[in-house]
């Protein structure tokens, strides 16, 4: 019965272990940023896109996770909803 125990602890461990390893995420060029903002003037929505970059967690080390992000600001769109 030990033996049992001991070794569906350890299967149990290594499984946990598989979900913590470090993830890495290519950030896709059909990515993009939302927005809304409510002002005293009226609603804007807008979106960025243009983004690229890497994200890379570590839920085992979160001071070792990083995040590379870059937006072209050139591609964007507004659109002003006023009151």
């Amino acid at each position: 019965m030990k033996k049992k125990l001991t070794i569906g602890l350890i299967c149990i461990s290594l499984l946990a272990m598989s979900f913590m390893q470090v993830q890495n995420w290519t950030i896709s060029k059909d990515s993009q940023i939302t927005f809304k903002i409510k002002s005293a003037l009226g609603m804007v929505n807008g979106s960025i896109g243009g983004l690229s970059g890497i994200v890379v967690f570590d839920p085992a080390n979160l001071s070792a996770s990083d995040m590379d992000v870059t937006l072209d600001l050139y591609h964007h769109h507004r659109e002003w909803q006023a009151r």
